[in-house]
């Protein structure tokens, strides 16, 4: 087990589950109609790969907003992963999935994926090059990335 694996073990994903949704309407449905946005030309029934996904807040989201589409949550936790689907199961979202894995070796096939989001995981990944070597690995020709993640700006509002 990696020490990324560790560090989000079942006790901690709970506390960063309950954190997560009290800000899941500022944090997580904003983010997710902006993407809904940059995403109107593709297939209606695409895959959306949630990479990173966490508690599936923002896959849930998505669901809500594209219930045509696929939605694969990925996360390196088996813990995250369980809530996620509780959570989509609890807000009635059906087309969300669960699959373990990290971002350098995602479970996914090639040219399978229509779109990538992550949302503040890629500072969390071993290797950002091979994690996102593995993301255009997935994509299918034309297929779109939208990454979100904190930068030293942001970082700095913190201090």
């Amino acid at each position: 087990m990696s020490k990324q694996e560790e560090l989000w073990d079942e006790n901690h994903s709970r506390r960063h589950s309950r954190l997560m949704k009290m800000g899941s309407r500022v944090i997580y449905a904003s983010f997710a109609k902006k993407i809904v946005r940059c995403a109107a030309s593709l297939d209606k029934e695409m895959t959306i790969v949630d990479l990173g996904t966490g508690p599936g807040l923002l896959s849930i989201h998505l669901g809500r907003l594209l219930p045509q589409a696929k939605i694969i949550g990925v996360d390196l936790s088996g813990g995250m992963l369980q809530i996620a689907r509780e959570n989509a199961d609890e807000a009635g979202v059906p087309n969300f999935e669960t699959r373990l894995g990290r971002a350098e070796a995602m479970p996914i096939e090639s040219d399978s994926t229509d779109l990538v989001v992550t949302q503040s995981s890629l500072h969390e990944w071993e290797d950002p090059r091979e994690g996102l070597a593995e993301v255009f690995r997935i994509l299918k020709p034309g297929g779109r990335l939208i990454l979100k993640d904190y930068n030293r700006a942001w970082l700095s509002g913190w201090r």
